[in-house]
């Protein structure tokens, strides 16, 4: 049940209180619940804690076998556990030998859907991984004892290896997780810093766009206002060819009435109205036009009074790349019009113009602030931008470009942890041999030595401390009042061996006795009077027993108090005692005022009869004492059972049928007896 509560309590830790890292990959905790099991709990309960938490990882972790791997991992620092190796040690040798590897090969082999990550995700189950063997260990060593039920509460560790263990731990949980905040915070700005630098650069292709457009929007006016002077289409066509001449942009300018302009009527209205139209307004007119997907068509209407020519410019969109590659350095980008269609690709990407263009996001395991599309079987980061005219930069950053940045870090990170806690292992082994080794000393020579030498053996050869020095120096000023002692000691023993002897014979028969009445005790009666049935059985002798109880000596304690209660007592069993002079009568006293007589031999008659005087003279007895008027008289019930000689009946059974008889006077009465004699038993 209790491996049941750890298995479930690493459950939640996993589901509800995972520590980010960047983007979806974060560092779980519930192991640390596993490897706490394995320490203070037996086995069965921390394999069962291990399976429930392994059952949790498979349902509900990044990697689809990571509940294996945790059950692996189990098992291997359970057997270092058993060969008493220190947990954190155990756990940094199965990642670095086990671990990693087995992490970094599932991922390649199997394909899972972050191969490409799969120096991040290794390293982050083994930083995972000794993180909960840390915590695991500082839990442990903080617990009560009483709350630690392994063998460990009965292993002995030497002085040097638990000071190494709490040194280590002390040392690489600070480390481990002040790295892996300092990670955490780098790779933040890391991420802020790209996600500004590409936004920049879309905002910086938007704006270059909205140049180009501007640009072209001011030849074709100027190609408006130059044509209203002229009315000839010779002249018109002077006009173009300088326009043309002066933007290599353009593929050709023509003039044209509205009427003859296949668009829609939606179109011609906003043409009507003065509108500057760009190409997606007449994609299908400027095909049938000029028969190029790579051209795109202009309007623009060049007399504010009349509503029949309007200028026609073709855009050669191939020629596009000559502004965008003038930009400093050389980026995957995507431009696309005020209808998401391409009007520019970088050559890399290879997509057609004047194809819609909409990037569709997806999950990415790096990074929640960047929008992941994939194109063409690559995953991109995609920072966009929209200028004035509706048009759209998008910078493409590869993930692998991110991925390595993660990876760079996780790669430094990594390398910086394992030199830091190799160090901090040196140090802490130096440290514990340090601290450990003068006491170490002192008990090998106080087998070797004598006491007294003690002081300068230990200031001389060894490394010490001044508590060290004084506890030597009080061990040699101990060595003489020891050996005085022990000789004193040895003089006591053997006096006091005599006494105890004779205490012991006193102590077993106060043992026997009743401390008040000094008859038998109820422990004492049953054994003397189990041997005397045994034995008058195998003699075929008769037996009686009789129970004996005062009658009403509640009342006497209510009325009179408990030290008259305890007077009479002590009359009654002087006077059985005056009745019971043979060697074979056995009285006790069984319990508050009830009484017990074992009477063997002769006839049960004579028994009876013993009995009856009994029951009389108890009639007749006073018991006076001081301040009282008068003297205290009482009466008594009793309950005989006595065995002819071929009855086999044991003590027990013998007590019982008295019993009941002594009830029978109880509620017959009182003072009276009551006698059963039985013949014989099967």
């Amino acid at each position: 049940m209790i491996g049941l509560l750890f298995g479930a309590f690493g459950v939640s830790i996993n589901i509800y209180l995972s520590a980010p890292l960047f983007g979806d990959i974060s560092l779980t905790w519930g192991n640390t619940m596993v490897m706490l099991a394995l320490l203070t709990q037996r086995f069965p309960s921390a394999l069962l804690a291990c399976l429930v938490n392994s059952v949790g990882l498979a349902a509900f972790a990044e990697l689809p076998y990571a509940g294996l791997l945790s059950m692996i991992e189990f098992c291997v620092l359970a057997v270092l556990q058993y060969h008493r190796v220190y947990l954190l040690l155990s756990s940094i040798f199965f990642w670095l030998c086990i671990g990693m590897p087995l992490t970094w090969f599932a991922i390649k082999v199997f394909e899972l859907p972050f191969e490409a990550y799969a120096l991040i995700y290794t390293a982050k189950e083994a930083l995972a991984g000794l993180m909960c063997a840390a915590l695991a260990c500082l839990v442990y060593f903080t617990l009560p004892a009483k709350l630690i039920a392994t063998r460990e509460q009965q292993k002995e560790h030497k002085l040097a290896t638990n000071i190494f263990s709490l040194s280590a731990m002390t040392l690489i949980l600070p480390t481990l997780v002040i790295s892996l905040l300092l990670t955490r915070y780098s790779t933040l700005k890391n991420e802020e810093q790209l996600i500004n630098n590409t936004q920049e650069k879309a905002v910086s292709y938007a704006l270059l766009t909205e140049q180009i457009i501007d640009e072209n929007k001011a030849v074709l006016e100027q190609v408006a206002v130059l044509a209203q002077l002229f009315d000839k289409p010779e002249d018109k066509q002077v006009v173009i060819e300088s326009a043309l001449a002066r933007n290599s942009l353009f593929s050709d300018i023509i003039f044209s009435e509205l009427e003859d302009l296949d668009i829609s009527e939606q179109v011609k209205e906003r043409l009507k109205r003065n509108a500057y139209m760009q190409n997606t307004d007449m994609l299908s007119s400027h095909k049938d036009i000029y028969g190029s997907a790579h051209q795109a068509i202009h309007f623009f209407k060049p007399r504010p009074n009349t509503d029949e020519e309007f200028v026609v410019a073709a855009l050669k969109l191939d020629d596009l790349a000559s502004y965008y590659l003038r930009s400093a350095e050389t980026q995957d980008l995507i431009v696309t019009d005020n209808q998401r269609q391409i009007v520019y690709a970088s050559s890399a990407l290879s997509l057609p113009l004047l194809t819609r263009f909409s990037p569709t996001a997806m999950p990415s395991v790096l990074t929640d602030k960047l929008l992941i599309t994939r194109l063409q079987n690559n995953e991109y980061a995609v920072s966009e931008s929209t200028n004035a005219y509706g048009w759209t930069a998008y910078v493409l950053t590869p993930s692998e470009d991110i991925g390595a940045m993660f990876s760079g870090q996780i790669t430094r990170l990594g390398v910086s942890l394992l030199v830091t806690i190799l160090i901090f292992l040196l140090i802490a082994h130096r440290l514990s041999q340090k601290m450990a080794m003068p006491l170490v000393n002192l008990i090998e020579q106080s087998g070797d030595s004598p006491i007294s030498t003690f002081e300068p053996l230990v200031g001389a050869n060894i490394e010490s401390s001044s508590e060290i020095k004084a506890v030597a120096t009080r061990l040699r000023k101990s060595h003489v009042l020891l050996r005085d002692f022990e000789q004193q000691l040895q003089l006591q023993v053997t006096e006091k061996t005599e006494e105890l002897e004779q205490l012991n014979l006193i102590l077993a028969a106060q043992a026997r006795e009743d401390g008040l009445t000094q008859l038998l005790n109820r422990s004492g009666f049953d054994e003397l009077a189990n041997n005397a049935i045994k034995t008058n059985q195998r003699m075929k002798q008769p037996i009686s027993l009789a129970l004996v109880d005062i009658d009403k000596f509640k009342v006497i304690n209510d009325t009179y108090g408990h030290p008259v209660g305890d007077e009479c007592l002590k009359a009654f069993a002087g006077l059985m005692q005056s009745h019971c002079k043979r060697e074979t009568d056995i009285i006790g006293r069984y319990g508050g005022e009830e009484f017990v007589i074992l009477m063997s031999g002769k006839d049960v008659i004579s028994h009876h009869q013993l009995i009856q005087n009994i029951h009389i003279d108890t009639q007749y007895l006073e018991v006076t004492v001081t301040n009282l008027p008068k003297p205290i008289k009482f009466t008594v019930s009793i309950g005989v059972c006595s065995l002819l000689a071929d009855s086999m009946m044991n003590l027990a059974e013998i007590i019982q049928v008295a019993d009941e008889e002594l009830y029978k006077c109880k509620n017959n009465g009182r003072n009276q007896m009551s006698i059963v004699t039985i013949e014989a038993t099967e």
